[in-house]
């Protein structure tokens, strides 16, 4: 499952903030996903589970959906088309290939709880997953 390797990815990401900034854990991770991307739904299923036993257990997730949104040429404007596969300026009909929102996928913000008298656990990544591109 994709979104299952998406989620743990976050949920690595984040801790790892947790660990730079002395956190006790993670109480919330803010992310923008484009609705190209199409894993909402599935990522909020999934993400209570990922983060069970990591330093995310128990975080809200807050996802940010960001609008398709393309370049008409004609127009030479921005346009947002009708649905997310349809392609078309909704002004003149001319295809508007150049995609210019809707794919994002980034951190935005990660909420941590104050440090506690106990050490946080290191842990390392497991294997097979990799880190995301983006931290804040």
């Amino acid at each position: 499952m994709h979104e299952l390797s998406i989620a743990a990815n976050l949920i690595e990401v984040a801790s790892d903030v947790a660990r730079e900034q002395v956190a006790s854990r993670v109480t919330r991770i803010h992310v923008r996903l484009g609705v190209l991307c199409g894993i909402m739904r599935a990522l909020y299923f999934c993400f209570g589970s990922a983060a069970k036993g990591t330093l995310c257990e128990g975080a809200i997730l807050e996802i940010e959906e960001v609008p398709l949104t393309a370049y008409c040429p004609r127009c030479d404007a921005r346009k947002t088309p009708s649905g997310r596969h349809n392609f078309r300026c909704p002004t003149c009909g001319s295809p508007t290939p150049r995609v210019l929102s809707g794919r994002e996928m980034q951190i935005v913000a990660v909420g941590l709880a104050p440090p506690t008298d106990q050490p946080i656990p290191a842990q390392s990544p497991k294997r097979g997953q990799r880190r995301a591109s983006q931290r804040q």
